[in-house]
C-alpha cells in the first residue's frame, strides 16, 4: 500500500491469529500498523480457529453504521462484490 495509504479508506484483511507460515504478521501486527495508518477494526467477515477477516474503516467512514452495515450485509469476499451503489458511497469518501 505504501504511498497510498493516506488515500484508501477501508480495508479488508485476513488476519492471523497464531502463525500459519513463518514470518507473517499476526493480528497484533496488523492491527498495530493499520491503528497507527488512520484505520480502525471494525467488523469481522469471517472466523475460522486461527484467523479472521475483518473489515478496517477510517473514523469518519466508521461513524457512517448505514455504510458499513450495506457493505458487511452485500459484500461476499468469497462469492460476489460490492453492489455498485456502495462504490459512490465509497468515492464520496474518496473525494475529501
Amino acid at each position: 500500500m505504501g504511498e497510498y495509504l493516506d488515500r484508501i479508506i477501508g480495508v479488508h484483511c485476513e488476519c492471523f491469529l497464531v502463525p500459519e507460515y513463518k514470518g507473517i504478521p499476526l493480528f497484533a501486527d496488523i492491527f498495530s500498523f493499520l491503528n497507527k495508518n488512520g484505520l480502525k477494526p471494525n467488523r469481522v467477515i469471517k472466523k475460522k480457529k486461527n484467523w479472521i477477516d475483518m473489515l478496517f474503516f477510517r473514523d469518519e467512514v466508521s461513524e457512517d453504521r448505514r455504510f458499513i452495515d450495506n457493505i458487511y450485509s452485500q459484500y461476499r469476499p468469497y462469492t460476489k462484490s460490492l453492489e455498485s451503489s456502495l462504490f459512490k458511497t465509497m468515492r464520496r469518501y474518496m473525494d475529501r
